[in-house]
């Protein structure tokens, strides 16, 4: 379940997903779109499981492209200790990234109201309103 709005958890992937997919993101982007949060969420995932699974699930891709989706996923992954500043600098330099990262910001922000502690949902609504602020 999400942390912040009891939702189940792979609500929000697909979400992110049907965004991608609706505003005419290509199939690396949708890739992307799915896998956002994986390094981040998956204990123990690793870049190389992520090619390896890519790999054996998705034949269809060339080799380029699984790595043009992990390169990305890998960008969306924000280091412990990094600061917001340098994680969104870095996304605004990868496009992919960053068109993905703007629709996960938009359904976070969309899912707000269903926080109930309203200190939290306004530091969150805070946070993604910088966000999409220094992506934009």
């Amino acid at each position: 379940l999400n942390q912040h709005s009891g939702e189940m958890y792979i609500l929000h992937p697909i979400r992110v997903y049907i965004a991608v997919k609706n505003s005419g993101g290509d199939e690396i982007n949708q890739a992307i779109s799915l896998l956002h949060d994986v390094l981040e969420d998956v204990e123990d995932l690793t870049e190389y499981d992520l090619k390896m699974k890519l790999e054996n699930y998705l034949g269809r891709f060339e080799f380029d492209k699984i790595e043009e989706v992990v390169d990305n996923v890998r960008f969306l992954t924000k280091i412990a200790g990094q600061s917001n500043d340098k994680y969104y600098a870095n996304l605004r330099e990868h496009p992919r990234a960053r068109a993905v990262k703007l629709h996960d910001i938009d359904d976070n922000f969309s899912r707000n109201h269903l926080i109930s502690d309203p200190e939290k949902q306004l530091r969150l609504m805070l946070k993604y309103s910088k966000g999409k602020k220094m992506l934009l």
